[in-house]
């Protein structure tokens, strides 16, 4: 089982992980599971956009990775997490333009072009210099 969990910029500043919930991804629930992954960690990008519109915090997709055998197994630590997927500067440029949108068009034609740049990776232990560059 794979858990995405959405984060905002100041989350990378914790030393646990946030109570947040994470979205799934079942190995049963994917024929493809690195396909149904992408879409998964759409969604959670899209939700940590949302979190951060709701916290006033700096417009990115940001999203801790974890796989995990046991869907009970609750995240806490960074320990826990594989890696975190976060916008680079492309991202975070689409990433502003879509909350900035003044008409439902601009929105929609933003948050297309948002999806279309890739996540970059990160590993955990550069979570603090990925803060600062995210300028939390």
């Amino acid at each position: 089982m794979r858990l995405f969990v959405p984060l905002v910029a100041s989350d990378l500043r914790h030393a646990q992980l946030p109570k947040v919930a994470p979205v799934e991804l079942l190995a049963a629930d994917a024929e493809d599971y690195d396909e149904s992954s992408e879409a998964v960690l759409e969604e959670a990008g899209y939700r940590s956009l949302l979190r951060a519109q709701e916290l006033g915090e700096t417009p990115a997709r940001i999203v801790a990775v974890a796989e995990v055998k046991n869907a009970s197994i609750q995240l806490q630590d960074w320990i826990q997490t594989d890696a975190i997927m976060a916008d680079d500067i492309e991202g975070l440029s689409a990433a502003r333009a879509a909350l900035e949108a003044e008409t439902q068009e601009d929105a929609d034609a933003a948050m297309g072009e948002l999806f279309q740049v890739a996540l970059s990776w990160y590993d955990v232990s550069e979570r603090e210099e990925l803060a600062s560059a995210l300028g939390a």
